[in-house]
């Protein structure tokens, strides 16, 4: 079964990464979205964080 590319990039720890995910969601067609994590680590803004705690 292939792999479903939806979940195939589920850590980013630097800028660089983030650029190369944001080119991939391009080619995808994709949405970029954040953990808690990558947030707080100012990488990515919190408007893109899925999940939380209340």
């Amino acid at each position: 079964m292939p792999a479903d590319p939806r979940k195939l990039l589920d850590c980013v720890t630097s800028l660089e990464g983030l650029e190369l995910v944001n080119r991939l969601v391009d080619v995808l067609g994709a949405a970029v979205k954040a953990s808690r994590a990558a947030v707080g680590a100012g990488l990515l803004p919190s408007d893109l964080q899925i999940g939380g705690a209340e």
